[in-house]
């Protein structure tokens, strides 16, 4: 009976080895298929200018109704409109529509309102769910920056 219990350990501690390995490497498989996006690609250069942005979200905060985002959920097509006393300036720019649960869905419009000084961006093929509308232009030699949630039902 003594060599029946010895085998009987030894056939449990191999067992438990084994199951534990198995264990590790499902664990390490499933954690090598997740994937993770990063909240900007080249995130550490951009924490780097920060300050910058601070800057432009001041200047931007010091303007009575600078910048306004109005989304028409029947036409699926979102207004920027730009309020500036000087009509004359150009305005240049950016606006980023960020996704933060999916990068491969961001992408990019160049600021081009119309003389009035609203842009009409039809929105309707976007994905449900959150995104950050970032608006990052230049007027009469001064930078700016926006931003703001839309939920997209």
């Amino acid at each position: 009976m003594t060599a029946l219990s010895k085998k009987s350990w030894g056939t449990a501690i191999a067992v438990l080895f084994g199951s534990f390995a198995v264990f590790i490497l499902a664990l390490v498989g499933f954690a090598s298929l997740q994937r993770f996006n990063l909240v900007e690609i080249n995130y550490y250069e951009q924490e780097l200018k920060y300050q910058e942005k601070i800057d432009k979200l001041n200047r931007t905060h010091a303007i009575p109704d600078g910048i306004t985002l109005f989304h028409n959920q029947r036409t699926g097509i979102l207004s920027v409109i730009f309020d500036f006393d000087d009509s004359t300036s150009t305005i240049d720019g950016t606006i980023t529509f960020f996704r933060p649960s999916d990068s491969a869905l961001d992408f990019i419009v160049p600021v081009k309102p119309e003389e009035s000084g609203i842009q009409s961006i039809n929105i309707t093929g976007l994905a449900n769910g959150l995104w950050r509308i970032k608006v990052d232009w230049r007027v009469a030699g001064e930078d700016y920056y926006f931003e703001d949630i839309l939920v997209i039902d």
